[in-house]
C-alpha cells in the first residue's frame, strides 16, 4: 500500500481533537471504520473510571493526534518486520511525539499506569492502523449477458452478492436465468474475503457496502439493482443506506437489520475448526474433501452445510487452503458479521425494496416487518413456501420468477 495517503490521513486526524473527529469523518470518503470509532468503548475497573479525568486520559487518549502516531507506528512496524518491529517503532513514536511537544514520554511512559490503561492506548492504536488498511477492494466478478442484441436490455444492471462462507459460483444458475429471461446485464461478485476476490485484515458492512459503491465506480454503473443473500443481504441494505442515488431496486434474500437467527451461533465453532485444519499435501481434491468432512462432522451435523462449506477448499502449489479468509471472517464474526451497523438514525433507504424470505427460516420474522420499515420504508415482504434460509437452493424457480417479477413489474 502506498504511504502517502496514510500520511494524509494521519495529517487530517492530527489536526482536530477526539470529541470532534466524528464530525469530520462521517464522508463516505473516509475509511467506515472511524464512523463509529468513538463509540467503541469497553467497560473499566472502578479505579481506572476514577483516574479517567486526569492528565493521563485527556492528553494521550482522548487526542486523535496521540492516536495517530501510535497507528503510524504500528502501520510502518507490522509493514517492516511484524508485530515485535511495531511495538518498538510505537514506543519510540511516543519518545519523539514527548519531545515535540513537550509531554513526558507520552505512548508508553509505565510509572503509574495499569494493564487497562495500556490496552486502551494500544486498542486505539489498533483501530486507527485499521483505518489506513480500511479501503475499498476491486471485487471479482462473473458477468451474464446474452449475445442476441434485440435480447439486451438497457435498464440497469443487477448486482448480486452471496452470502457468509459463499461465492459468485453460488448464483451462476440464478445469474443465467435472470439475463435470459429480462436481457439485463446480471453481475455476481465475489466479496472481500471470499472467492477470487481479495483478502483483507478487516471485515464489516460498511466496507462491504463501499467496495459495491467501488465496484459500480469501476464499471461505470450509475444506478444498479442490488440482490444480496444473508451476509450480502446486509451489505447491499447498507450500500443502500450510504448512497441511494445508485439504487434502482433493492432486493434482501433471507437477511433482516433487525436480528438473526439463532442458529449463527455455531458459526464460530466450526470456523475454529477450520482454521485448525491442515490437510496432507499427497491427497487428492476428492480425498482432501473427504478428510476434511469427517473432521467437520462432529460440529456439523447437516450434510448439505458441510459440502457448502467444502466447496471453499482449494488445492494452491501442491497443498490445501481455505478459498476464504477464514481467521479474518473468525475474528469480525462478532460482532461486525452478527449485527447491523445503524449508520445513521434519520437516514432510510426510500427506493423499491423488497425483503425474499424462506418461509421455513427465522432470519426474517414477520413481527420485526414494522422495525425494518422505519429503514426501508417502501418495502414489501415475500415469503418462499417450503424454503429454509438457502431458498435459492431450495426452491430456485420460484425464486427465479419472484425477482423477475419484481424486476418487470
Amino acid at each position: 500500500m502506498n504511504l502517502l495517503p496514510s500520511l494524509l490521513l494521519l495529517c487530517a486526524v492530527t489536526s482536530s481533537s477526539w470529541a470532534n473527529a466524528p464530525q469530520h469523518l462521517t464522508q463516505r470518503s473516509q475509511p467506515p471504520q472511524l464512523y463509529q470509532f468513538r463509540g467503541q468503548q469497553k467497560p473499566h475497573s472502578p479505579a481506572y473510571e476514577q483516574r479517567q479525568h486526569s492528565v493521563l486520559r485527556p492528553r494521550i487518549f482522548d487526542e486523535v493526534s496521540s492516536a495517530g502516531i501510535f497507528g503510524i507506528g504500528i502501520y510502518l512496524g507490522e509493514l517492516v518486520a511484524g508485530t515485535l518491529l511495531a511495538l518498538l517503532v510505537l514506543y519510540l513514536a511516543g519518545v519523539v511525539y514527548g519531545l515535540f511537544t513537550g509531554k513526558k514520554n507520552l505512548a508508553f511512559s509505565l510509572k503509574g499506569r495499569s494493564v487497562e490503561d495500556i490496552q486502551y492506548a494500544f486498542n486505539v492504536a489498533q483501530q486507527v492502523y485499521q483505518a489506513i488498511e480500511d479501503v475499498p477492494i476491486s471485487m471479482a466478478y462473473s458477468s451474464f449477458q446474452t449475445t442476441l442484441p434485440d435480447k439486451i436490455s438497457n435498464k440497469p444492471p443487477v448486482v448480486i452478492m452471496h452470502g457468509l462462507m459463499g461465492n459468485k459460483l453460488n448464483w451462476k444458475s440464478i445469474g443465467k436465468a435472470l439475463n435470459e429471461k429480462t436481457g439485463r446485464l446480471i453481475y455476481a461478485v465475489d466479496a472481500r474475503n471470499h472467492g477470487d476476490s481479495p483478502h483483507a485484515a478487516t471485515h464489516n458492512y460498511p466496507l462491504l457496502a463501499e467496495d459495491i459503491l467501488y465496484f459500480l465506480k469501476e464499471h461505470n454503473i450509475p444506478k444498479a439493482v442490488l440482490i444480496g443473500h444473508s451476509m450480502g443481504g446486509r451489505a447491499v441494505m447498507a450500500a443502500a443506506l450510504l448512497e441511494p442515488s445508485v439504487v434502482d431496486k433493492l432486493m434482501v434474500m433471507d437477511m433482516s437489520p433487525i436480528r438473526v437467527s439463532d442458529s449463527i451461533n455455531y458459526v464460530p465453532r466450526f470456523m475454529d475448526i477450520m482454521r485448525r485444519i491442515e490437510v496432507p499435501a499427497h491427497l487428492t481434491i476428492q480425498e482432501a474433501r473427504t478428510y476434511v468432512d469427517e473432521l467437520l462432522k462432529p460440529a456439523i451435523v447437516e450434510t448439505a452445510v458441510r459440502q457448502f462449506l467444502l466447496t471453499n477448499l482449494v488445492q494452491v502449489d501442491g497443498g490445501y487452503k481455505w478459498r476464504i479468509n477464514v481467521n479474518t471472517l473468525a475474528v469480525h464474526f462478532h460482532p461486525y458479521i452478527t449485527t447491523f451497523p445503524i449508520l445513521d438514525k434519520y437516514r432510510s433507504f426510500e427506493g423499491d425494496t423488497a425483503f425474499i424470505a424462506g418461509e421455513l427460516s427465522d432470519y426474517i420474522r414477520k413481527d420485526d416487518e414494522d422495525k425494518i420499515m422505519e429503514l426501508f420504508p417502501q418495502a414489501t415482504f415475500h415469503y418462499i413456501e417450503g424454503a429454509g434460509h438457502w431458498l435459492h437452493v431450495d426452491k430456485p424457480k420460484e425464486v427465479i420468477e419472484l425477482i423477475v417479477s419484481l424486476l418487470e413489474p
